[in-house]
């Protein structure tokens, strides 16, 4: 589907839930949304067919939820890979 817009740009965006993280691997919830969103970008380029130059990778942490944070499935809801895709705007 990407494909189909050659033209437009393409935000790869990490959420988490609002539980905090700290391991070997993620200090916060901040890197845990930003490799969340690098290693779906990632899936998302192993296509030929896109141009890398229009993609970018963001990480939100907690801090845009969807569903409450008082539940686990509302949790689960937050814990997430949003793709957006941007129509390039011509400034005249």
């Amino acid at each position: 589907m990407l494909s189909m817009y050659p033209d437009y740009k393409v935000e790869v965006a990490g959420h988490t839930d609002n539980i905090l993280i700290n391991n070997n691997e993620f200090d916060s919830n901040w890197d845990l949304s930003a490799k969340r969103s690098l290693n779906f970008l990632k899936y998302l380029l192993k296509s030929n067919k896109l141009d890398e130059s229009r993609f970018r990778s963001i990480g939100y942490g907690e801090f845009q939820p969807i569903a409450t944070n008082d539940t686990p499935e509302g949790r689960a809801k937050n814990r997430r890979v949003e793709v957006n895709i941007l129509r390039n705007t011509i400034e005249r």
